[in-house]
């Protein structure tokens, strides 16, 4: 077999870019999210900062598919930068 320069070659897992990419996107049933949430909200209770509504609407669109978490973690920095400056 004759490899050519502009071959493709494999990506190397070991590599932090490789790790890093994007896995598709499973479905989660509507049961499973209210599970996962209230583990969540049962954790974050112990520390004494028990979901808000907003934060479990938040979580539901990201175990939907519906909003991505990086980007919702964009629109919490952005949010709590504008509060900080009023």
């Amino acid at each position: 077999m004759a490899y050519t320069k502009s071959a493709d070659k494999p990506t190397d897992g070991r590599t932090k870019a490789a790790k890093q990419t994007e896995k598709p996107y499973k479905p989660v049933s509507a049961h499973e999210i209210e599970r996962i949430i209230e583990m969540v909200n049962g954790t974050m209770t112990i520390e004494n900062m028990p979901l808000t509504e907003d934060d479990r609407k938040r979580l539901r669109e990201i175990m939907q598919g519906l909003i991505s978490a990086d980007e919702t973690v964009k629109q919490l920095i952005e949010k709590h930068r504008r509060n900080a400056n009023v």
